[in-house]
């Protein structure tokens, strides 16, 4: 008798509980079983956890498919810190731990991760906001678990293999310990900041493409009294947005940076109200969803591109990045101008 085993979360579509468990092909004759039939095996199985609403009857339950039997043994339950709210292409990304004020864990970062690599990859998500749920955005990683890590190696299993592979594709790096801080997105991401962005928090706040900030919400390299570096590009994303004298001022110091002073600066280009990041933001998002996709895509990529290049590299990247959209969407969009739609300023009535 031969055994194939993995590990697979599994979430039911009507709970918001994660159930980690252990997947057992069992059967006499596994080498004739390729990966593509176990994984029908295995599905055919969560699919039977699915019409249990998750729950195993008992410890383990065995599922048969054709002549392979599938064991699933579950492992622990628990909490789903992240969810996705969807309405009409714009993807509200929430993170759900207000009891501390949005700290992360691993289990959200692994969450957060998988949440925006799920927005990139579906079609129907043109635009998405990071939200932060309870009055927080993120007040960095939780020292009280963080306090608790390997100290030899505290972060091993996210290390940057430095291999030629890994490094022109940030999404086959490990996630990054705030989570999809290492993502490159092909779509936009707006931040909505309410109460403290600190830490590894204003790292994830900076990875958005462009934030509105409520009045009283503020930055801040607050790890800089704990000695914990910033390791989720906010060294990076930082200084490409405000200049290298005043990151450094703002990382070296650690101090408050207010909604304000983040508007005069360029780290948000919006002030809300307070309790009014998340409407903003979508108003802005459900803006950017009903114009043409690759175009904006397209636009986006060459801004992110151009970093780091001389004027006529630069150049060159726009054009090759702009050409699928000029032919795909920008000859269709001069016709409908033709037609009189979009004209004047009118950003409703496009086609």
């Amino acid at each position: 008798m031969k055994k194939y085993y993995e590990q697979e979360r599994f979430k039911t579509s009507n709970s918001a509980k994660l159930f980690d468990i252990d997947l057992y092909l069992v059967s006499n004759n596994l080498d004739n079983y390729n990966k593509e039939s176990m994984s029908c095996a295995i599905k055919k199985g969560l699919g039977e956890m699915e019409m249990h609403n998750g729950e195993l009857a008992n410890n383990d339950e065995y599922v048969h498919f054709e002549n392979v039997t599938v064991i699933l043994s579950k492992k622990e339950e628990k909490y789903m810190s992240v969810r996705i709210e969807k309405s009409k292409g714009v993807w509200t990304i929430i993170h759900s731990r207000p009891e501390s004020r949005n700290a992360m864990d691993s289990a959200s970062a692994d969450q957060l991760t998988d949440a925006f690599l799920e927005f990139n990859e579906n079609d129907d998500g043109k635009v998405a906001v990071f939200w932060g749920e309870g009055g927080a955005f993120c007040a960095g990683w939780d020292l009280k678990l963080a306090s608790k890590l390997d100290t030899d190696d505290p972060l091993k299993d996210l290390d940057i293999d430095l291999n030629d592979k890994v490094l022109k594709d940030n999404n086959l790096m490990p996630r990054g310990p705030m989570g999809p801080s290492r993502l490159n997105l092909k779509k936009p991401v707006i931040g909505a900041i309410a109460g403290p962005a600190v830490a590894g928090g204003m790292e994830l706040a900076l990875w958005c493409d462009f934030r509105v900030m409520e009045a009283s919400a503020y930055l801040g390299v607050y790890c800089r009294r704990w000695g914990i570096p910033l390791i989720d590009g906010g060294t990076i994303r930082l200084p490409r947005i405000v200049g290298r004298g005043r990151a450094l001022e703002i990382i070296l110091t650690g101090r408050q940076v207010k909604a304000n002073e983040c508007l005069a600066l360029g780290l948000c280009e919006y002030i809300s109200e307070t309790g009014q990041s998340r409407q903003k933001a979508e108003e802005l998002a459900h803006q950017i969803a009903k114009f043409p996709q690759i175009c904006v895509q397209a636009d986006r990529r060459s801004v992110y591109d151009q970093e780091g290049l001389s004027m006529a590299e630069a150049l060159r990247q726009e054009w090759f990045n702009g050409k699928k959209a000029l032919s795909e969407e920008g000859l269709n969009g001069a016709n409908n101008f033709k037609k009189g739609f979009g004209r004047h300023g009118d950003f409703d009535k496009l086609s």
